[in-house]
């Protein structure tokens, strides 16, 4: 009798009596009746020796719908949450745009376990990957988009990304919704911020800034702009577009803060990162119960990582876009002792970007020194005269920089 003729029962038991995953799965490949028979005996042994089950972990984070059922049929147990949940399966599958995926795993119990920091961290990730369909089923499930007490809202990682249809889209929730207009304003702002960082986000800045967002929102510290970080970013386009809104050169008023700074500035500004918790601290709970204090930690923020391996590799394109956004600035009437002339100038020299130095000179910037005696001021305005840059430097104060004048 060949083994395509035995009885089913026979089959089955002939499965039961082997102990090893593996040759259960040998037997199942003898044919397709073994393999229609016993597939779901793979399925529950996997499950009954595997908690939490890998294999459930590996369908959810690679699209495996049919074997994602088919482990959650035998019943396998879901990953615990552990939070961050950034590596959990249903945080994979949110940011591979996996709706079904994300929807059978609440629906298998996750809903229950999950807090809101949770699903603000899968919304995150779908609007990171530009998920509609993901948000649209979180949406559906009454998260709020909107919330930030968590971090940045949806539509700032939308705005980051640079995700049109996306931003539109929570645009058009805002009206349904009917955010305070205090709520509004800070996303919108927020957004607007996010969106300047990036080359080729024409399209979503102008989205922003026809629906209302503020060309001179200040993020919390009440000095950051969206014109700030945008000539931080030594994003060209983005300056313009903000310039040409309206956005004021000379917000800040003051000769040592402004967008000339930010625009003479190496490196991105940390009031230009997002932290989380924002401005706050907590506490977690050890592996032994004891609260430890969490400290807020900036989120990772590609777009500064980006800037600063441009500032590594193409240093010369780099300093270019530096000089068109404060040409820029100065077109649509920057004032260098309301706008960061000082400071601008100092880092100018700081940088030996000594082309820049004469370019903010030419344009009435300057550095007032009130600790030089009057020989060494004597010394000083005569370098100043001279453009002789390396006595300038000399004779200014390691410190003068973070000093008040």
């Amino acid at each position: 009798m060949s083994l395509s003729s035995l009885p089913s029962e026979i089959i089955l038991l002939i499965a039961g009596l082997l102990d090893t995953q593996r040759a259960i799965n040998a037997l199942a490949q003898t044919n397709r009746s073994f393999y229609s028979q016993l597939n779901p005996i793979l399925y529950r042994y996997h499950t009954q020796h595997n908690i939490p089950s890998p294999a459930l972990a590996w369908a959810a984070e690679n699209g495996q719908l049919g074997t994602l059922v088919k482990l959650l049929q035998a019943g396998a147990e879901i990953p615990p949450v552990v939070r961050p949940i950034t590596d959990h399966p249903i945080a994979k599958a949110a940011a591979n745009g996996d709706a079904k995926i994300v929807e059978i795993l609440l629906d298998a119990g996750m809903r229950d376990s999950l807090q809101g920091i949770d699903y603000n961290m899968l919304l995150r990730h779908a609007a990171v990957g530009n998920r509609m369909g993901v948000v649209l089923l979180l949406l559906s499930r009454g998260v709020d988009p909107w919330n930030s007490t968590e971090g940045p809202s949806t539509i700032c990682w939308a705005a980051h990304g640079g995700h049109a249809e996306l931003v539109q889209f929570l645009l058009k929730d805002v009206e349904r919704r009917g955010l305070w207009p205090a709520v509004k304003k800070h996303e919108m702002g927020e957004a607007l911020c996010a969106a300047v960082k990036r080359s080729h986000n024409e399209a979503v800045i102008r989205m922003l800034l026809d629906a209302g967002a503020e060309v001179d929102f200040r993020r919390n510290d009440n000095v950051t702009t969206p014109l700030a970080i945008a000539v931080n970013f030594k994003q060209v386009s983005a300056t313009k577009i903000l310039l040409e809104a309206g956005a004021n050169p000379n917000i800040t008023n003051n000769d040592r803060g402004g967008p000339l700074v930010c625009a003479t500035l190496w490196e991105p500004m940390l009031s230009s990162a997002w932290v989380w918790p924002p401005e706050k601290s907590g506490h977690r709970i050890g592996p032994r119960g004891q609260r430890i204090r969490k400290e807020p930690s900036v989120l990772v923020d590609t777009l500064a990582q980006e800037l600063d391996d441009q500032l590594r590799s193409s240093p010369q394109e780099m300093k270019d876009r530096q000089t068109a956004v404060v040409r820029l600035l100065f077109e649509y009437g920057a004032d260098p002792a309301r706008a960061g002339g000082s400071l601008a100038l100092h880092n100018a020299l700081s940088s030996r970007n000594y082309e820049m130095a004469d370019f903010l000179l030419d344009r009435g910037a300057c550095m007032r020194i009130p600790s030089l005696d009057p020989p060494r001021q004597a010394t000083f305005d005569r370098a100043v005269a001279e453009r002789d840059f390396e006595t300038i430097i000399g004779l200014t104060p390691s410190m003068w920089s973070l000093r008040c004048s």
